[in-house]
């Protein structure tokens, strides 16, 4: 067909190596060792996550074991069969029984005992090779006569005999596969063919003595073959990993310095699912990803996170094929396919034909079912004489050739390239193991209750990956035979995990074909089977897992009872949603607990009732529902809890959840930019829901940071549904921030706020490809922002539509606004953002004046500045607060006289607007004018009386003059303050009370706080504190001990229950209290002296 192209076509043709010669084929696998093991007897060969052997200390333990199996009598050319871990001792034992001259059977000890048993069986061992770890499973495996080795076993010497030569033509292996009956098939190998995949995966990707390859393999698919002998028989050393055993995958591959990463592609995706788009691995030069078919994703994976120099090797192969018959190189220049990834070029010494119906080739461009033909394909069937003749064709002139059908389908391109299209039968790849539905459909029909059967892919919805799924027919009365549960049981006990199907469903009778054979296509068109009846969560913890679980197996309906396992989860799964759980629930769980707590219902349970809490920035703020869920992306403090008020006025079938920032309480090192933030933010995002379509909003600085998220998912290629942007401004196209004239930075009181803030005016924006929707104040006190579209029109490539309520920026998230919010968001979420633009009061016309106004002061114009600012107060109606506010700076800043008298020469309408009073009265305060300052907060404070802000503002300037009468007057305002439900709010009122002497006052407002915080101990520490201050020791004594209870670690409670015990003269107590302080903060010095002050009252 087309030409063959040399083995390292496309690929690291420029990397030095040690070429593995055609004529080193011609020996054993055990002679080719030797000759490595000698050179580089030193240098490490095996490690698994124990263990490390060095190939001098391989070839010694290889010489023993073979010794042993010589010693017991095995006759050269027998299998031996290897019931070993996932660990550095199987390539020991693989090797060990070629050089005893016997051909080796691997087995997973994962599998049930009785396909092992079946395998054992129809490979007709001499010996069975294992460790005391595996002795008891192998022993229940083995007939009686037959010898059973144990490896590790130290009391046992190795006989001094003879040791057999093994041929290039003695038997290497048996492989077994899922046959089309209920037994397995068993694949076998020479030693010859062996070493030419091995030489051919050499030359291809250039293999060489200081390469660190992974193992992810189970030593008992061909999978392995490459991994253990392409490393062995090179001088590289083998790095054993078994996946889905609680490891970081990536950490593995850094830390071990891989250079040859291989997998099947399910376990590639988890290694880069959680990757920021940033990170990689440095020392990758080849990733090998075959068993299953490629996607563009995982091409795009590829060049996200491995570096230019490396390359992605992929292919299409078959154990009865030894290996690949076709392969690639892809590298960072190389196109992604839309869809399907070609699966490779031809390969030297193996043909491959397409062939149609009736035998006879196919052009190119047409479809046809895969032969290939080689010297060194399988032997066959191991004591399947029938089924090797079926399978395996002598050439017809070449007598050493033969050829093989696949029954995999396949297309030719132009350009020499396969694409893999299928199963010709129903054969499917299931976990990336080759499953044959025939062989299910056998094991289900051997149970009593079962007549007929039939299982069939179904796609997961989301990836579309293939899940099995099952109908049968019973063998009794219609209502009577075995249910579902049963069934599964039945299956478990007798398949490996990946065959059981996900679902199974009795049915009055399978469609038929006309010739009686199953009609599959039909059976197809019926609905899945149904879940049982599913029960619900009860909790926020419930209903998160619940969403966990669906995303995560694509299932749908899962309920409290269902079980991970029997849904479809494997160990590889399994580990993901471990990682998931930490990630998106910020709850530690070992993996061990998935399988002690297989269900939904007692997941949870233990979840709640000891897996102890770890970072994690995803916060449940309503987590059931069916809809797709809402992520708030956190505000300037760190935290989502602006989001509450809007709960009511969202669906109820809409799931909720916030942030919190990395380092806000959980010990972690901060993000410094809104970049690293949003990825974050992203991740915790991807943990909970992997794919799209997505649901953002952010308020204040979350509304840039929830546009940021949304801009990096679309980089990840997921759907963005929706982004709601409440109250931000656009960020600039250049990062720094807009300066404006006498403003103070009053920000270093909060360091969260701080850092997010400066992260804020850092942030150069990028442009969006998607939509968003804006809600905006009509009267914004916190940033400059130019309304309608507050300058997101040319960030937001597909458009924005935006709703203007007529409140002040911080009053959107309070009543009423925040009914109207909720319900305007939750419409959008509902029906899109069409509409248009929805005003709530106001003249549309300021805003463009405004507009003008801040590019005139970009310019340095301050005069034609005023002059805006002025024509935006001339046209009658209250604007935004901050054009009076900037109109008085740009005054002050030319010096004109007008600012001076600005609080009585403003338009009339500045005397009816209390938030423009008030941050005008801000600001003069700031610049030092406090007599204006005076003037506007006066003329707020009578127009809204009940309004804290302002008289806590009048406070401090009255302080500030001089005058404490007047400012113990608005103290005893703050005090009297009507109680509500704002926690922030009350904390800032007690703390300005307190602080300014006024303890009374200070008092109620934290026993009001106490009890809006009951389970934070820090506002009963404060009342206890307060209380101290006013005399009430007995009162201060009860709520440090309130504080304790609820937190035994809390330092300043211990440190503040000795204030209180030391007036009661319990000065023992006091000292133990203070101690305890002084033990848990040692670096805190006051506590050091309060202990030393007790002490020496004490004598």
């Amino acid at each position: 067909m087309n030409g063959v192209l040399p083995l390292d076509h496309g690929g690291p043709t420029d990397r030095p190596f040690e070429p593995f010669a055609p004529e080193a084929i011609e020996q054993s696998v055990p002679t080719r060792f030797a000759t490595i093991a000698r050179r580089y007897a030193d240098r490490p060969a095996l490690l698994d996550r124990q263990r490390r052997f060095s190939y001098g200390e391989v070839w010694e333990s290889v010489g023993r074991l073979a010794l042993r199996l010589a010693g017991a009598g095995l006759i050269p050319g027998t299998p031996v069969g290897i019931l070993l871990g996932h660990d550095a001792l199987f390539p020991i034992a693989m090797l060990g029984v070629l050089r005893a001259g016997c051909g080796y059977v691997p087995l997973d000890a994962g599998f049930p005992a009785e396909r092992n048993r079946l395998i054992l069986a129809q490979a007709g061992i001499a010996a069975l090779v294992t460790d005391q770890a595996h002795w008891a499973q192998a022993a229940g495996l083995l007939a009686p006569e037959l010898p059973l080795l144990v490896m590790d076993d130290a009391g046992v010497a190795a006989p001094d005999c003879a040791l057999p030569e093994a041929t290039p033509d003695s038997l290497a292996y048996i492989l077994y596969t899922s046959g089309t009956t209920a037994a397995p098939k068993g694949v076998f190998q020479n030693h010859r063919n062996l070493l030419h995949d091995v030489m051919q995966y050499t030359n291809a990707v250039h293999l060489g003595a200081d390469d660190r390859l992974t193992q992810c393999y189970s030593p008992s698919v061909n999978g392995a073959i490459r991994d253990i002998y392409g490393a062995l028989l090179n001088g590289a050393s083998l790095h054993i990993l078994p996946p889905g055993e609680g490891v970081d995958l990536a950490g593995f591959v850094r830390k071990r310095r891989i250079t040859i990463y291989h997998s099947v592609p399910v376990v590639f995706r988890h290694l880069v699912r959680d990757l920021d788009p940033g990170q990689g691995f440095d020392e990758v030069r080849i990733v090998y990803i075959a068993g299953d078919r490629l996607d563009g994703g995982d091409v795009a994976a590829f060049k996200r996170h491995f570096p230019l120099g490396g390359w992605l090797y992929t292919g299409i192969g078959a154990t009865e094929a030894a290996t690949l018959y076709r392969h690639r190189f892809i590298g960072h220049a190389t196109p992604i396919e839309p869809e399907r990834v070609p699966v490779g070029h031809a390969i030297p010494d193996r043909e491959m034909l397409l062939l149609g119906p009736e035998g006879d080739p196919v052009a190119t461009g047409e479809i046809g079912e895969i032969h290939v033909e080689s010297r060194h394909i399988a032997l066959g069937y191991w004591n399947a004489p029938a089924l090797t003749a079926e399978r395996f064709v002598p050439h017809p002139r070449d007598p050493g050739v033969r050829r093989y059908r696949t029954g995999d389908l396949g297309r030719l391109r132009p350009d020499g390239l396969l694409e893999f299209l299928g199963r010709a039968d129903h054969q499917l790849k299931i976990q990336g193991h080759r499953v044959e539905p025939a062989a299910i459909e056998a094991i289900l029909k051997t149970h009593p209750g079962v007549a007929e059967a039939a299982v069939l892919g179904r796609p997961t919805p989301g990836s579309g990956e293939p899940r099995l799924v099952g109908y049968w027919t019973t063998a009794t009365a219609p209502d009577a035979g075995p249910d579902a549960a049963a069934l599964k049981a039945f299956l478990r006990e007798r398949l490996p995990p990946y065959m059981v199907p996900v679902r199974l469903a009795r049915i009055e009778a399978l469609p038929l074909l006309p010739n009686f054979k199953i009609d599959r296509a039909a059976l197809a068109q019926l609905d899945p089977p149904a879940p049982p009846e599913t029960v619900l969560p009860t909790t926020p913890l419930g209903w998160s897992l619940k969403r966990l679980w669906e995303n995560l197996l694509g299932l749908d309906a899962i309920g409290m009872d269902d079980d991970f396992f029997e849904l479809g989860g494997n160990s590889l799964l399994a580990f993901t949603l471990v990682t998931r759980i930490t990630q998106a629930l910020g709850r530690e769980l070992p993996l061990v607990a998935l399988f002690e707590h297989p269900t939904l219902a007692r997941l949870a349970r233990h979840l709640e009732q000891s897996a102890p809490r770890v970072a994690g920035g995803l916060e449940p703020l309503r987590a059931e529902g069916r809809l797709p869920p809402l992520f708030f992306a956190y505000g300037v403090l760190g935290q989502s809890l602006y989001a509450r008020p809007l709960l009511p006025y969202l669906d109820t079938d809409r799931p909720v959840y916030g942030f919190k920032a990395r380092g806000f309480g959980d010990g972690l090192v901060p993000d410094e930019t809104l970049e690293a933030m949003a990825a974050y933010c992203l991740g915790q995002i991807r943990g909970l829901q992997p794919t799209g379509p997505y649901h953002l909003a952010g308020y204040s600085f979350g509304g840039r940071l929830a546009f940021e998220i949304a801009r990096q998912l679309r980089l990840q290629s997921q759907d963005v549904a929706f982004l709601g942007i409440i109250d931000a401004n656009a960020p600039p196209p250049l990062p720094g921030p807009t300066p404006v004239h006498g403003q103070n930075d009053s920000t270093g009181r909060n360091r969260v706020a701080a850092r997010n803030r400066a992260a804020s005016q850092r942030y150069a924006a990028h442009s969006y490809p998607g939509t968003a929707v804006l809600f905006l104040s009509h009267d914004w006190p916190e940033e400059r922002y130019v309304l309608p579209d507050a300058g997101w029109a040319g960030l937001v490539q597909g458009g924005v539509r935006h709703h203007v309520l007529a409140c002040a920026h911080l009053d959107l998230v309070r009543e009423p606004w925040a009914a109207q919010l909720g319900g305007l968001l939750d419409r959008c979420l509902r029906e899109g953002a069409d509409g248009g633009e929805t005003w709530a009061g106001g003249d549309p016309r300021w805003p463009e004046l405004w507009r003008e106004a801040a590019e005139l002061r970009r310019r340095g114009d301050i005069a034609g500045e005023i002059a805006a600012y002025r024509r935006v107060l001339a046209l009658g109606q209250a604007p935004s607060a901050w054009v009076y506010r900037d109109l008085y700076l740009a005054l002050r800043a030319v010096g004109d006289p007008g600012a001076d008298r600005f609080g009585n020469e403003a338009p009339i309408h500045l005397a009816q607007h209390a938030p423009a009073l008030y941050l005008l009265g801000k600001t003069a305060m700031q610049e030092g004018d406090l007599a204006l300052a005076g003037r506007c907060l006066e003329q707020a404070i009578a127009l809204d009386p009940d309004q804290p802000l302002v008289r806590g503002q009048l406070v401090r300037l009255r302080l500030r003059q001089g005058r404490a009468a007047e400012a113990d007057e608005h103290l005893n305002g703050l005090a009297g303050f009507t109680l509500g439900r704002s926690t922030q709010l009350h904390r800032w009122i007690a703390r300005l009370l307190l602080d300014c002497g006024h303890l009374e006052g200070a008092e109620r407002h934290f026993r009001h706080l106490a009890g809006l915080e009951p389970q934070n101990p820090r506002p009963q520490a404060v009342l206890g504190w307060t209380l101290i201050r006013r005399g009430c020791w007995i009162e201060a004594e009860e709520c440090y001990g309130r504080a304790i209870a609820l937190d035994a670690n809390f330092p300043e409670a211990h440190n503040g229950l000795g204030h209180a015990l030391r007036p009661q003269g319990r000065i023992d107590e006091a000292i133990a209290a203070v101690r305890r302080a002084v033990e848990l903060a040692p670096g805190q010095s006051q506590f050091q002296t309060h202990l030393e002050v007790l002490l020496r009252q004490r004598g």
